[in-house]
């Protein structure tokens, strides 16, 4: 098979590429990439896809595929900014977009694709706004500038742009591809003034191109839009002529520093209203107007047409309910006492709107659970709840994967080690779900984690990194894992890179500094004890053994106290004192916190870190294990390197 691609020929048989008839010298590995894409040209190709396809399991880092596709735009005269043949598609992957002829050599459509220069044939290229246009686009990456953007056909001249009839509407009509098809019409100026006109344009043109880079949304071209300008043609016969299933429309009044623009999604067959929404705006800087603006609309589209994460099974197509949920999420992702509230609230808001949002439900459970640990005075209520949500997720959707998962962690909290296994075993190698919250690999390494399995757990989070090089939740059990396996060096790195990314700062901060209790550095403990954050009561603890670090009788005298203080239950408050117990020397109350708190415990590194060595040794430890159900389990999966069988039904851990 020969592929005739722009200047190129690209000839599987040989695995040869020429460029303009010339031999290009190119890496295997990279023609084997750009083989993959053009082959898949149908579909967007997923970072993991590419990963397995070249790597074969090996786990790289994100800076090779990266380094692989730069290489393979370079080959065929594409590059990052104009994207004109391999596009990024934002949170998802890669997909080959350039014109490509693979019909028999001979035959009359087997022609030479003529080279165009990048700036013309790029969505940037001569029609772009300026490079300050564009930005703005942070952390809500395409979505952030959705609305900047429906024809940069029209900032042509007049003449220019009345093109008549293009082929595609000219010919016959054409079947619409996918229901996730759109078209964006020129918006119309309500201003009155034509002064105003470039004012429309610069809010329009960037929205076909960002639309263009949603995951799964196929975008027309504005070329074929820009006809409709001004015509008074159905909203059928538009989306016949065009091919696609849906029309995103609007109109722009500016007058002096107010703006107001209105916004509305059409069923092209039927012409029903699908979604509309209209956004009154001081002007100020109007490149923040347009972000705002953009990311509101984005939402909206991608949960209307069931876009990306929003396509998932027990996502919801209700606006609002949406709205309250991604409120709740990122008040989830504080994970302090004043947030899981708020959390709390949103998620009920939204399953109001939309009961059978499963989505919302399964949040709900992780919410109440997590929850209850940082706030342990609801504790009980909250875990009771937490359950409830999840059942009522389970019963809205049973087949979501999502679901199964947490299900597996549920499993996971009480014993139920097999079931928790064979759960994540049957979901996809390396599925993660659109959030990459809740990932098989993520849970898989909290599973290995759990049974003490610290070495595996590390390698099954890694590749959990290696899909999502910024997931804040992959760093947070890699630290764990690490520590667990005995590099305290990668674990606090690990946890370095967390509490850079702002991502669930106090578990980052907490986290590192039972680390840092198992190196015995009284000066790395001092650092990572200045991090910390909590509430009143977990602060006094830190307060009190902070100034005894080199006075291990004067520490060990002060944990008693506090152990000896009564307390509510309370999960932190006897992880506290279990790893400082540990490291002033008292390993039997340190082994007395732990068998409170071990049965459903959220923390799957609770006893594997290293400066619980001596509790490990002790009897009793074995006899915690057992009730957990670990020792029947290694007896049928395998010893961890923390213990080893002794006799017919005995072992020892160290």
């Amino acid at each position: 098979m020969i592929y005739r691609l722009r200047g190129c020929e690209l000839d599987a048989a040989r695995f040869e590429l020429k460029r303009n008839g010339e031999t290009v010298s190119v890496e295997p590995q990279v023609l084997e990439l750009l083989l993959y894409l053009i082959e898949h040209r149908d579909r967007a190709v997923t970072r993991n896809e590419l990963f397995e396809k070249l790597w074969r399991g090996r786990i790289v880092t994100d800076s090779a595929l990266n380094s692989r596709i730069k290489a393979a735009r370079s080959a065929i005269g594409d590059d990052g900014a104009s994207q004109a043949q391999i596009r990024t598609l934002h949170r998802t992957g890669y997909r080959f977009v350039g014109p490509v002829d693979d019909s028999p050599a001979g035959s009359p459509a087997a022609q030479p694709i003529a080279a165009t220069p990048a700036a013309l044939s790029s969505d940037e290229g001569l029609l772009a706004p300026p490079p300050l246009a564009r930005r703005r686009f942070g952390l809500l990456g395409a979505a952030l500038g959705l609305l900047l953007a429906v024809g940069a056909f029209s900032l042509l001249p007049r003449d220019a742009r009345d093109l008549g009839s293009p082929p595609a509407v000219a010919s016959a009509a054409i079947a619409p591809v996918s229901r996730q098809s759109l078209a964006v019409l020129p918006f119309a100026d309500l201003s009155g003034d034509p002064e105003q006109r470039y004012f429309v344009d610069g809010i329009s043109v960037e929205l076909m191109k960002v639309l263009s880079h949603l995951p799964d949304l196929l975008v027309t071209n504005r070329t074929s839009t820009a006809y409709f300008e001004g015509r008074n043609e159905t909203s059928a016969a538009i989306g016949e002529q065009l091919g696609v299933a849906h029309l995103l429309t609007g109109s722009v009044r500016k007058a002096g520093d107010h703006v107001r623009i209105t916004v509305e999604l059409v069923d092209a067959a039927s012409g029903y209203q699908l979604w509309a929404d209209s956004y009154d705006r001081e002007l100020g800087d109007i490149f923040e107007v347009q972000d705002e603006i953009a990311a509101h609309v984005a939402t909206a589209l991608q949960v209307k047409l069931g876009l990306g994460e929003s396509a998932e099974i027990g996502m919801t197509r209700n606006v609002e309910a949406y709205d309250a949920f991604l409120r709740g999420y990122a008040a989830y992702n504080e994970h302090t006492r004043e947030a899981f509230p708020v959390a709390i609230e949103h998620m009920h808001r939204a399953i109001a709107l939309d009961p059978k949002f499963s989505r919302a439900w399964a949040y709900l459970y992780c919410i109440y659970l997590d929850g209850a640990n940082v706030v342990p005075e609801r504790g009980a209520e909250w875990a009771r709840k937490s359950v409830e949500s999840l059942e009522r997720a389970r019963s809205v959707t049973p087949d979501s994967p999502f679901v199964h998962i947490l299900e597996a962690r549920e499993d996971m909290r009480f014993g139920r080690l097999v079931e928790a296994r064979a759960t994540l075993d049957a979901l996809p190698d390396g599925y993660w779900t659109a959030d990459r919250f809740v990932t098989r690999d993520v849970f898989l390494g909290r599973a290995l984690l759990a049974t003490g399995h610290a070495q595996d757990a590390v390698e099954a989070l890694e590749r959990a990194r290696a899909a999502d090089p910024l997931s804040a939740v992959a760093d947070l059990y890699l630290a764990i894992a690490y520590a667990a396996a005995g590099d305290s060096g990668k674990a606090l790195a690990a946890s370095d890179r967390g509490l850079a990314s702002g991502a669930f700062r106090a578990n980052f901060a907490g986290n590192a500094l039972l680390i840092a209790l198992g190196t015995r550095d009284a000066d790395e403990i001092r650092r990572r004890l200045s991090m910390v954050e909590g509430a009143p009561a977990y602060s006094a603890i830190y307060e009190a053994v902070a100034p005894l670090l080199d006075d291990p009788h004067a520490g060990l005298a002060e944990v008693r106290r506090i152990a000896a203080a009564p307390a509510p239950p309370d999960f932190i408050r006897a992880v506290l004192i279990a790893h400082w117990a540990a490291y002033f020397g008292d390993a039997p109350l340190a082994l007395e916190q732990l068998r409170g708190i071990a049965h459903g415990s959220p923390d799957e590194g609770l006893l594997w870190r290293p400066v619980l060595t001596d509790v490990r040794k002790l009897p009793g430890f074995k006899e915690l294990v057992r009730n957990e159900g670990l020792a029947a389990y290694w007896r049928e999966n395998g010893w961890p390197a923390f213990c080893r069988p002794t006799a017919a039904d005995d072992f020892e851990c160290t």
